[in-house]
């Protein structure tokens, strides 16, 4: 071979190297053997990676979870971008990071519906999308549910209004997530499934809490189990050979390691660090554990990249693909965040940066980690190790100051979801939670906001008087948020302590008097003590910019007033717009329907009451309503059919009674006499309704006759 062509064959060589290692980013080498026609991803909140067995446990917490990953590809060192649930998932499902998708906190923002999110991405490549979430932090009203066909997010089974506390359990929303797959899973599907289990307080079912003795564990053991009936419904169904199963933590939880616990405030290991496993059909090499430092964001490219769809230019993630064929990717800086310590507790927010082996987190005593030789952050290198931090200080400012995707304008919530927000600690009612510049470091805070849970914690148990001292400390160390003065009232109201819960909120008001939150409870403390006049003049007197689109617990509060009052138009006004905020809430119809009954409007108690079918289908009382009502306004074929239906589900004589009543307006004589009958031969002598149906029957046979001649 002459020279000329040894340096051309070298040249080819090393040009094909550059574009393996190109491609390599963009890669779809996940094996064909089986292609996968569906994605599952679950989504364990406050989940810590070293609580499940595949992470190392010894207590036996997830045998589900493990066997994935036996047969998948686990990360041992995956990362959320923020403590905090909503933003975490958005990051999950945008690719990007909080500060470029513009949801930075629970509760007071909502996702653009600009953002390019995963679900709306195989929308559009066929797939039927369903989502099953657990909790409140991520209704859908926070602009989360873009892109699902179906999103399940009924929460109560009460009928009560959704608030910030309201969950559900792993099997409810399992068994939502089942019925769901049963009938969908012949057409390719994404499917996120959220389960909230783990997140405090930890209170396992009776079989995993004799099991575990830290409740924590229970609660993981019970969302691995739910994943192992899904597990095995997918195999039912044949179409687990075809689904690609994802299974990630949105973030972890403290308990004490820096004096925090739960999560929110810190971005330590414990706070960030989460599970993260894939589990792909037909993947040339399983049981692989990979010890790169990965994030959350990398999540939706890696699912596009598995699927051979394109990655959008604007993905701040990375496709993870090369690692579910054995290989390496690229090492990239991580970047975290948490605005809760500037939005709540009137704080410098915490940022940070990890790049290889050390992590920065910018505060003002600033701190600097070598993750590799010390994971449980200890050891502060900030001040030893300065041109390191000048190095990843930089590469933090560079990041921040990267031009983000799109910008979100913060979302202004309702009243009655800022008040639960406080409440639970999750931010300051303030009806402007733009956070003011602050050099105080939230590790100088972070003890009065344990006062703070540790109070909670004690008025969750009913120890009012230690909650009571909790709150009180708490406010002593200078925490003055709307949450510890809501807190602290709502123990005084339930010591019949009315006074002084009064003296405390408008104390707390003066201190903060754009705060919703403590208004709404004076106003239900005015409510309490009879003041429903003056509760009403303030419930309206709370600007229409902190109330957007007739907040429902203030148009309930008023409408509650009104009934009072007696003014049953007014208050059917007031309950109609909180329905018009929460649509599926079957308490709020119920108040319609009997303030409906006191106008005889017949054709709008039948548009309610075909409301709640559709919302409770089978339930007898609902039914039998209808087929009542569409025969007292004349429409028998319609009557009929709900009288069937009834009948299938209940063998309540009175049943007999009421279609009797109906036929006798229908002029059916015949059938009135047949059916009253069946009511006198099922009932028993001591039924209330007994001599009416004698008389009945009698007149009916009076009126037969009168046909007859």
């Amino acid at each position: 071979m002459k020279r000329w062509q040894i340096v051309l064959l070298v040249l080819l060589l090393g040009l094909s190297t550059v574009y393996l290692f190109l491609t390599n980013q963009n890669s779809s080498e996940t094996n064909d053997k089986t292609s996968i026609k569906n994605v599952l991803i679950i989504t364990l909140d406050t989940t810590r990676p070293d609580r499940l067995g595949s992470y190392g446990h010894t207590a036996d917490t997830s045998p589900n979870i493990d066997k994935l990953a036996r047969n998948g590809v686990l990360f041992e060192n995956a990362y959320s971008p923020v403590p905090l649930t909503l933003p975490s998932h958005c990051s999950i499902f945008t690719g990007l990071y909080p500060y470029a998708h513009g949801v930075r906190n629970n509760g007071n923002y909502k996702l653009s519906t600009k953002a390019e999110t995963l679900a709306k991405i195989l929308k559009g490549k066929g797939f039927t999308t369903a989502a099953f979430v657990s909790s409140f932090t991520v209704d859908s009203r926070f602009g989360i549910a873009q892109g699902f066909d179906h999103y399940d997010d009924k929460l109560s089974k009460d009928g009560k209004l959704k608030q910030f506390g309201s969950e559900r359990n792993a099997k409810d929303t399992s068994e939502a997530c089942f019925t769901w797959l049963n009938n969908n899973y012949e057409k390719p599907f994404f499917v996120w499934l959220h389960f909230f289990d783990a997140h405090f307080p930890y209170a396992p079912p009776p079989l995993f809490k004799e099991k575990f003795t830290d409740p924590y564990d229970g609660e993981i053991a019970t969302m691995d189990y739910q994943i192992g009936k899904l597990l095995s419904l997918l195999k039912d169904l044949d179409i687990q050979k075809n689904t690609l199963i994802v299974i990630a933590g949105d973030h972890g939880e403290a308990f004490g390691e820096h004096k925090e616990m739960g999560h929110q405030i810190f971005c330590y290991e414990e706070n960030i660090r989460v599970p993260l496993i894939f589990n792909i059909p037909g993947i040339n090499k399983a049981g692989i554990r990979n010890s790169q430092r990965v994030s959350l964001i990398d999540i939706m490219p890696t699912v596009l990249n598995v699927l051979k769809l394109d990655i959008p230019s604007h993905i701040q993630g990375q496709t993870l693909n090369p690692v579910l064929n054995g290989k390496q990717i690229v090492k990239k800086n991580i970047y975290f965040e948490s605005v809760f310590p500037s939005e709540l507790m009137g704080c410098a927010p915490v940022k940070g940066i990890i790049s290889n082996n050390y992590k920065l987190i910018k505060v003002p005593r600033g701190e600097l980690f070598n993750l590799s030789k010390d994971p449980v952050e200890m050891t502060n290198l900030y001040k030893s190790e300065t041109s390191k931090v000048k190095k990843l200080k930089y590469q933090l400012f560079s990041h921040l100051n990267a031009k983000p995707a799109y910008f979100t304008k913060q979302r202004q919530i309702n009243a009655s979801e800022k008040k639960q927000l406080a409440t639970l600690g999750y931010l300051s009612a303030s009806s402007s939670v733009k956070s003011k510049k602050s050099n105080i470091d939230a590790k100088d805070r972070v003890e009065a906001y344990l006062y703070f849970s540790k109070g909670n914690n004690a008025l969750a148990a009913g120890e009012l008087a230690i909650a009571q001292k909790a709150y009180q400390r708490a406010i002593e160390m200078k925490l003055h948020i709307a949450p510890v003065y809501a807190k602290l009232a709502m123990v005084y109201k339930k010591q019949e302590k009315t006074r002084e819960a009064e003296e405390l909120l408008i104390e707390a008001i003066k201190y903060d008097k754009n705060d919703v939150g403590l208004k709404l409870d004076y106003a239900g403390l005015l409510i309490k003590t009879n003041r429903h006049l003056r509760a009403k003049e303030y419930l309206n007197s709370i600007d229409k910019n902190d109330r957007i689109a007739f907040d429902a617990e203030i148009q309930v509060l008023l409408g509650s007033i009104s009934e009072i009052q007696k003014e049953y138009k007014t208050a059917i006004k007031h309950y109609n717009n909180a329905l018009d905020i929460e649509p599926s809430n079957t308490l709020l119809i119920k108040k319609l329907i009997n303030l409906n009954y006191k106008f005889e409007n017949l054709d709008n108690i039948i548009i309610l009451y075909l409301k709640l079918e559709s919302l409770i289908p089978d339930e007898i009382g609902i039914i039998k309503g209808l087929a009542v009502l569409y025969g007292q306004v004349g429409k028998f074929t319609q009557s009929e059919k709900y009288f069937k239906k009834a009948f299938s589900l209940s063998n309540n004589p009175m049943l007999f009674f009421d279609q009797a009543v109906i036929l006798s307006l229908k002029k059916d004589y015949n059938g009135a006499i047949i059916s009253i009958k069946r009511f006198l031969e099922l009932s028993k002598d001591s039924h209330p309704q007994k001599e009416l149906a004698k008389k009945l029957l009698k007149e009916y046979q009076r009126l037969l006759n009168l046909i007859k001649n």
